[in-house]
């Protein structure tokens, strides 16, 4: 049964292409089908377009496998992004640039610092980190991620900065100032020491990079509730200070 509508007659048409392109067996090339899962995802979300990925007998075009982790990036399923991902390492995959870019998003999506890190190692290994997507790609994830000195070192060796850069790296800078502002305000006021003030601040210092300020406002506090203990906590999972968090966890309980 055909869909109406201009969406309902576009579906058609990447219908008929498709069984087109079965008949003639063009489906076992890596790039016609790239190009199958983009449409798909683009209309239809990243379940079909994984169909048609799984479809092929043997992926090893990096092409066809962006595609399919842009696909779920996209639709803002970042875990199954990076799940994708993974599988395409274990079959001894090499990524290139256009994969690095997609799974950075991925990361910075599923708020994973861990797998972030090892991806920028990874890429400073094949000397991409000066390629302007790469970077900007990087700047972006480190600053949602709270590590804006990272991100202010990774955009200063960028050779070439673009504009989608500059505005990466000032979002990020950008919250850190409305936090300090906002904590300045709060001072003057008399709630600095008020955990209905205190929450939130320890978890904008958290993810600016400010792990410092965030301690130092946390051991200020009059008065703290679970959330308190959460967003201090979360600060040092952000941020990969393990040993830190166990010590905080043992003083909560």
């Amino acid at each position: 049964m055909y869909c109406t509508g201009w969406e309902g007659e576009t579906q058609n048409f990447l219908s008929q292409i498709h069984a087109n392109l079965i008949i003639s067996g063009a489906t076992s090339d890596d790039l016609s089908l790239a190009c199958l899962v983009i449409s798909y995802s683009s209309l239809r979300g990243p379940d079909i377009a994984r169909s048609v990925f799984d479809s092929s007998p043997n992926p090893t075009s990096p092409v066809l496998w962006n595609s399919i982790i842009r696909a779920y990036t996209r639709a803002r399923r970042h875990s199954e992004a990076l799940a994708i991902y993974h599988s395409m390492s274990d079959r001894n995959l090499a990524p290139d640039k256009h994969t690095f870019t997609f799974v950075l998003k991925a990361c910075t999506g599923a708020s994973d610092s861990q797998l972030g890190l090892s991806i920028h190692r990874q890429i400073k290994r094949r000397g991409l980190e000066s390629d302007v997507f790469i970077g900007t790609a990087l700047v972006d994830m480190y600053c949602k991620l709270g590590r804006i000195r990272t991100a202010r070192e990774v955009f200063d060796r960028m050779p070439v900065k673009d504009v989608v850069a500059w505005n990466a790296l000032i979002a990020g800078l950008e919250a850190l100032r409305e936090g300090m502002a906002l904590h300045a305000h709060a001072v003057k006021i008399g709630f600095e020491s008020s955990y209905l003030v205190g929450n939130s601040l320890i978890d904008v210092y958290s993810k600016c990079g400010r792990l410092d300020f965030a301690e130092r406002l946390f051991d200020w506090m009059l008065e703290r509730d679970t959330v308190s203990w959460n967003a201090m906590l979360n600060g040092y999972a952000i941020h990969g200070r393990g040993e830190e968090a166990v010590s905080l966890f043992s003083r909560m309980m």
